[in-house]
């Protein structure tokens, strides 16, 4: 029994190779993944400190890096010597499994169970640091927990369509639009309204209505606890 749960030990360190590598690369994995993943979620310093050099590098470049420039960032990396010959050897671990590539959304749903069970794992821990003081604080227990296990990966963002043609069926077809109440002109304007998966940016000159408008509005995309959590923050804020 002790082998077996050290083999499933194993075998949960080495999905974290199998989240780095699709991370580099698999494009369509890193969209859909990527928002909900950060550096304490993985449990080795290496694969810790590579995920840091992803996102660093995404964030500079807006694009994934290759093996290659994760090489070369790791090698001008002032960090303990014994860190950067880990994971240097672990880049390697990770290229050895290049040839047992999961399927994609068999990778998606295995990603988010991971980060669930990662962040759950923390929120709980916290939750008894918090129990042990005199203060205890409920809501942050409950804030941390609700955060856990309410992983979005939604992988309806976007339009994956290899043809031009379907793209443009999808993207202008009626049924995809979703008409703002009382902004008849501006439905109008817009083709019939807004379009889901997509992003809208609203310019005009100052005091023209933008915000006015918007903030009017946003009522219809929201749920009315969210909306009413914005009119508060507004009212204090204006």
């Amino acid at each position: 029994m002790e082998n077996q749960e050290l083999n499933f030990e194993n075998q949960e360190l080495n999905f974290e190779n199998q989240i780095l590598l699709n991370l580099i690369t698999n494009s369509r994995y890193f969209r859909i993944a990527y928002p909900n993943l950060n550096s304490n979620l993985f449990e080795k310093p290496e694969n810790q400190l590579l995920f840091n050099i992803i996102k660093d590098h995404f964030n500079k470049y807006s694009n994934i890096p290759n093996f290659k420039e994760i090489g070369l960032v790791l090698k001008d990396k002032n960090i303990p010597i014994n860190l950067k010959k880990q994971t240097a050897e672990q880049i390697k671990n990770i290229l050895k499994e290049k040839n047992e590539l999961l399927n994609d959304d068999f990778l998606v749903d295995k990603t988010k169970d991971f980060i669930i069970k990662r962040k759950l794992t923390d929120a709980i821990l916290k939750s008894v640091d918090i129990l042990k003081k005199e203060d205890s604080n409920f809501v942050e227990i409950y804030e941390s927990i609700k955060d856990s296990i309410t992983v979005n990966f939604n992988k309806t963002i976007g339009m994956e369509y290899n043809k031009a043609e379907d793209r443009f069926e999808k993207y202008t077809h009626k049924d995809t639009f979703t008409p703002i109440l009382g902004m008849k002109r501006f439905n109008k304007l817009i083709g019939g309204g807004i379009r889901p998966a997509s992003l809208y940016m609203i310019l005009g000159a100052a005091h023209s209505g933008k915000c006015h408008n918007s903030s009017s509005k946003i009522n219809i995309f929201v749920d009315d606890k969210t909306y009413q959590r914005y009119l508060k923050w507004k009212k204090e804020n204006s």
